[in-house]
């Protein structure tokens, strides 16, 4: 048996006859088609069950209305060929292996095409950087022209030099490079391909629930598209709204530091309490201590962040995080949830 080849033929009823590749292909389809049995029953002819199972492991399909003979790519659902699944065959590439998701990646980014084959250079590792120039021109300084620290890499040049650390930090996306660490660019796409790590702001609603013996609190964090991704409800001992209040957004900041979340907004339907964080940092030492705590383990938290603020929000837009606090004072269930834990009881 040889090789099977990709291609597929059309038959049609218009008498017609395909281009060809060589020509000795006519003569290999009609003595392969004189081997097929048939039976006539009035004007139409009845292929075998044999004769079928030969026609469709001979890559030829029968047309459902009269067309040309043709040919077909079968690789192809629409039957064209194209140079990316040529190559695709020859190589005997899969669909699913990493370097083609990670091509998928940086191909159906949202930005300038000059950009894609920018980050496509440095991903590749052809960019002209020291460390590959040092093959063509041996002896040549390979050391940063920036810090003089280490070897011109395209992952030092961008990621680990000290002017680069800098500029990401002074950018309006303010990340620390310093944080994680990384020997290759596959290993920095698979930590930025985590949702959490890229730019991006994560919501934090928050409320509290004062019953008659006990108060509970619930943090719902979501997408930009209203998304809930986590949700965490806790015991609080504040009877008193306005403490009660901010500590649902420090339980809020702690929460968000443990799921790794980097740039937080942090909602509350209590003016007070966004008022008093504002405040704070100008006139910390006029609020009450009880607040005052509060507000510095907050602060203390939210330094883990790369980017966070604090907004009032009105309590109907707030219902969420309030009827979970609530569900969590009656219900006596405190912890981290996802969304689907919950059950139509809520």
């Amino acid at each position: 048996m040889g090789t099977r080849h990709p291609f597929g033929l059309t038959l049609g009823s218009l008498g017609t006859t395909p281009n060809w590749p060589h020509l000795g292909m006519p003569l290999m389809v009609l003595a392969w088609l004189a081997t097929l049995s048939s039976t006539t029953i009035g004007t139409r002819i009845w292929y075998e069950a044999g004769s079928v199972l030969r026609m469709l492991e001979g890559y030829i399909t029968l047309p459902s209305r009269p067309k040309e003979d043709g040919w077909l790519w079968l690789p192809a659902p629409n039957g064209h060929v194209s140079v990316k699944l040529a190559y695709r065959v020859v190589k005997n590439l899969q669909g699913n292996l990493d370097s083609d998701s990670k091509w998928r990646f940086v191909w159906g980014a949202k930005m300038h095409n000059r950009l894609k084959f920018f980050w496509w250079k440095i991903l590749s590792y052809n960019l002209l950087t020291k460390e590959r120039l040092i093959t063509i021109f041996p002896g040549m300084d390979t050391l940063c022209p920036m810090c003089s620290l280490a070897i011109e890499s395209s992952l030092h040049l961008f990621w680990e030099c000290e002017y680069a650390r800098a500029i990401w930090f002074g950018c309006s996306w303010q990340m620390r490079t310093s944080t994680t660490s990384f020997s290759s660019w596959d290993d920095w796409l698979k930590w930025f391909s985590i949702p959490q790590n890229r730019l991006g702001w994560i919501m934090c609603n928050s409320d509290i629930s004062i019953g008659k013996t006990q108060s509970a609190g619930a943090v719902i964090f979501r997408q930009e598209d209203n998304k809930i991704v986590k949700i965490v409800t806790f015991l609080s001992n504040y009877c008193d709204p306005l403490p009660g209040e901010l500590q649902a957004i420090c339980e809020g900041a702690a929460s968000a530091r443990l799921l790794g979340y980097k740039n937080v907004i942090f909602f509350s339907d209590s003016a007070a309490a966004v008022d008093s964080i504002r405040n704070a940092r100008s006139n910390l030492s006029k609020l009450h201590h009880n607040l005052r705590d509060l507000i510095t383990n907050l602060v203390e938290a939210a330094s883990a962040l790369s980017n966070w603020e604090t907004h009032w929000t009105p309590r109907q837009h707030n219902g969420v995080a309030h009827a979970l606090a609530r569900w969590a004072n009656r219900n006596n269930h405190f912890g981290v949830f996802d969304l689907a834990d919950f059950d139509g009881s809520l």
